[in-house]
């Protein structure tokens, strides 16, 4: 029971990178994050703005996910 509560998590966690819903993505920064100057800017937003400006950079890591995921938690370790 424990390990499909964590396969569904993390198969909603690895496409939301992929999708834009967990790094600060080109052209879509929250006002606070774009208005920040680089020396008041946080360690979070900095990594966050970092990783998402790439979107290959994104897709990457996003796949890389889907793929640790399948490999982890296969269908036959599921049922």
């Amino acid at each position: 029971m424990l390990r499909q509560c964590v396969f569904t998590i993390l198969n909603i966690y690895a496409p939301s990178k992929i999708f834009g819903g967990q790094f600060y993505m080109k052209g879509n920064l929250p006002l606070e994050v774009a208005e920040t100057t680089l020396g008041d800017a946080g360690s979070f937003s900095l990594a966050w703005t970092f990783m998402g400006h790439s979107y290959f950079y994104v897709l990457f890591v996003g796949i890389l996910n889907l793929l640790e995921l399948g490999f982890r938690y296969g269908i036959k370790q599921i049922y």
